[in-house]
Parts: structure tokens; C-alpha cells; sequence
């Protein structure tokens, strides 16, 4: 593979795009912070250097105004959300204050005691989602499976209908071309479109528990609600948070559970030991988000001129914190910190680190308990291949076929 680091197109080659380690490990060992040729877009890749921006807020704002996309020749460039530059504030990117205040929303529904009560409801998901493949000996894992879990359990934590599952699945899908990175003008504009619909979509439900006498609220919702009817929020926070929630919450554990099971189904023998060793499975997946997470990177942007590792950085630039590069055993050929040791990047670091890991860790501990306590065997379906969804920004399965058989 000949990596051009003069060549922006570099970053949406269809090669890179399916596997992108080399470029990374290539940043690593080359150029720690890249400018992307022609335009002030700048990817982090060196663990050093990922810490010190996300330490840095006043330099490095989580703000989100401007993604990159494909300027319909195969060249990423900026789509700036707003021609004002009006950043979006919402939870992954606010800053403080607002993102204490955003994560504060949120903590009640995720909190350990508020996981241990969600449990029994996520492992009955997961032995539903899961029954019609171990019934006809396989299928589509992502589309019957993966995708479904997460949507299902965002579902349950809000306190939507269980019915609305498929139509979060849906917007998220169609929203999450914004952030791919190989999505053209017209699909970044159909994009949005359907983040609008999303929007909506949280609006009216947070409406309908509006409506509702306090006694008769529940989930999330409910929280949100009465934190609304007391002033401490807006019904414009608690969508926009609401929005982000559904959104990153799905993407991230649809993302890990496929990862993770086609690593099992790739390797007979992980699956022998684990079956009797269900215990180890959470550090398995640790294992798989170092080596594959799910979010390759988060945008940070420059409000002012600064520099990161001796590289300057202009005003309104874009920075790409590479926690997928980070992640990489060092370029110099040390040994990968054991993960017991040190934190892996996979979910972000600093005061941004995913406030919904411990969902995400639930559900797949659960599922791959549940997949492998009912089979003897996963193996890929040799007559259809793995496919992922092309994106510089989440490592996604689109199809994962798989064929079981019962234990």
C-alpha cells in the first residue's frame, strides 16, 4: 500500500477507507500532527499529543462547526455547518460550563445502579434479537442483531416505546452520513435532512411526557421533563442532548458487537476458552475496542491561532483527535500497554470520555455471553463476506453474516 501524505485524497481511498491502520501507523511514525494537504484540517495521531488536546479546551473547543466531506472527486473538504460558524453545543461537543450541565442531565439515567436495574431488560433483548438466527442456524447479525440491541436499549433508557426501535435505527443511519467523511453535497444535505427528522422525532416525545402529570412520567424522559418544568433546563438542551444520545448510543454498541463477533468467529479457538471462561469476555472486548474501536476520531476547532507538538495551528481550523492512531502499538516497535495498565482511547479521554461506555460495555458483555452460551459454534458465512459501511469516522459493519450452531 503507497501512502502519499501529500495527496488529501489519501484519507478516502477505498483501501484506507477498509482498513486504515497503515496510515495511521504511518502518521505515527511521520507526521504526528498532518495537515491535510491544502486546507486547515489537521489530524493528531501521537498519545502525547491526543492528551494534550484534549486537555487544552480553551485551545482545542469540542464546538462542532465544520465536517469534512467528499467534494464528488474523492478529495475530502470542509461542509461547514453554518455559514455564521455557529457551533453546535450539545454534550460530545460542548464545553464547559454546558458540558458539565449536559452530562449532569444524563448521569441519573447512567448511573451503576441505574445499569444494574436495566440489565435484566438488556439480557432479554439480546435472547430475542438473537433467537430467530439460532433458529434457522444464522443470517444477517447486523441487521437482526446488532443494529436492533442498541436501538432497542436507547429505547428502553429514554423511556420511548419499544416499537420506535426501527425508526431509530433508521434516522441514525441517515444522519450518520454527515459525519462519514466519503458522503457527497447531496447526501451531506439529505444528512441533514434527517437529522431534522431526528430532532423532531425526540421533540414530539418529549412533548407527549410534558403532557403527562409528573406521576405518570418514566425513563429518562421523565428527568428531563422535570428538569424542564423546574427552569434548570430548556426544551432545546434536553432535544439536542436527547439527539446526540440516541444517535452516538447506538452507533457505538452496533459498531462493537459486530467488531467483536466477527473476531470470534474468526478465531474457533477464543471461542472454545471463552465458553468456559465467560468471565475473561470483558476483557476480550477491551481488547477489540484497542485494536478496532468504533470512533476513529472526534473533530475538535481551533477558536484561535495555537500550535500542538511544534505544528501551528490557524484560527477555525479543524483537528481530528485520532483515538484509533493513539490506540496503535508505539511506531518504534515497543510493546502495546496491557489494557489493565493504561486506558485504551476508544472512548474518547478527558472530560469528553464516553459518558455511555458502561452501557455500551454492558450490552456487549451480555450479548457475547448470550452468543456464546447458546452455540458451539459462529463461523462467517462463506457465501457472503463481511461488508462495512465506508467512513473515516466509525468503523461500521454493514452486513455480517454469520452461521451457528446450537450448544
Amino acid at each position: 500500500m503507497t501512502l502519499d501524505l501529500t495527496d488529501a485524497a489519501l484519507l478516502l481511498r477505498d483501501d484506507v477507507l477498509d482498513d486504515p491502520k497503515p496510515l495511521y501507523a504511518k502518521l505515527r511514525r511521520e507526521a504526528p500532527v498532518w495537515q491535510l494537504p491544502g486546507q486547515d484540517t489537521f489530524l493528531v495521531s501521537d498519545p502525547k499529543l491526543v492528551r494534550d488536546a484534549v486537555r487544552r479546551t480553551e485551545d482545542f473547543s469540542s464546538n462542532l462547526v465544520s465536517l469534512l466531506h467528499n467534494d464528488g472527486t474523492g478529495h475530502p473538504i470542509p461542509y461547514a455547518l453554518s455559514p455564521f460558524r455557529d457551533p453546535i453545543n450539545t454534550l460530545s461537543t460542548a464545553d464547559p460550563p454546558d458540558h458539565t450541565a449536559h452530562r449532569a442531565l444524563l448521569q441519573p439515567a447512567l448511573s451503576p445502579g441505574a445499569l444494574a436495574a436495566l440489565e435484566p431488560k438488556v439480557r432479554s433483548i439480546v435472547a430475542e434479537q438473537f433467537a430467530p438466527l439460532l433458529a434457522t442456524g444464522g443470517g444477517d447479525l447486523v441487521s437482526a442483531f446488532s443494529e436492533v440491541v442498541p436501538a432497542r436499549t436507547i429505547c428502553a433508557i429514554i423511556g420511548l416505546p419499544d416499537a420506535d426501535a426501527p425508526r431509530v435505527i433508521e434516522l441514525v443511519a441517515g444522519t450518520g452520513a454527515l459525519l462519514d467523511g466519503t458522503t457527497d453535497l447531496a447526501g451531506m444535505q439529505e444528512a441533514m435532512g434527517y437529522a431534522a427528522q431526528m430532532y423532531v422525532f425526540v421533540a414530539d416525545h418529549l412533548a407527549s411526557v410534558l403532557a403527562l402529570p409528573e406521576a405518570q412520567r418514566s425513563g429518562l424522559l421523565a428527568l428531563l421533563g422535570d428538569g424542564i418544568a423546574n427552569g434548570t433546563f430548556t426544551e432545546t438542551d434536553v432535544c439536542s442532548v436527547l439527539l446526540t444520545l440516541v444517535s452516538a448510543g447506538s452507533d457505538t454498541t452496533a459498531s462493537l458487537l459486530a467488531t467483536a463477533t466477527e473476531r470470534l468467529a474468526r478465531d474457533p479457538d477464543l471461542q472454545d476458552h471463552l465458553r468456559t471462561h465467560l468471565e475473561e469476555i470483558p476483557d476480550v472486548m477491551e481488547d477489540t475496542l484497542r485494536a478496532d474501536g468504533p470512533f476513529q476520531f472526534h473533530y475538535r476547532y481551533a477558536p484561535h491561532d495555537t500550535e500542538l507538538g511544534g505544528v501551528a495551528v490557524p484560527a477555525h481550523s479543524r483537528v481530528m483527535v485520532m483515538w484509533a492512531a493513539a490506540n496503535l502499538p508505539d511506531p518504534e516497535g515497543k510493546p502495546a500497554v496491557d489494557t489493565r495498565q493504561q486506558p485504551h482511547f476508544a472512548f474518547g479521554r478527558g472530560i469528553h470520555f464516553c459518558i455511555g461506555a458502561p452501557v455500551a460495555r454492558m450490552e456487549a458483555r451480555l450479548s457475547l455471553e448470550h452468543l456464546l452460551s447458546t452455540t458451539s459454534s459462529i463461523t462467517l458465512d462463506p457465501e457472503h463476506p463481511p461488508t462495512r459501511r465506508p467512513s473515516i469516522f466509525m468503523r461500521r459493519h454493514r452486513s455480517l453474516h454469520i452461521q451457528v450452531e446450537p450448544s
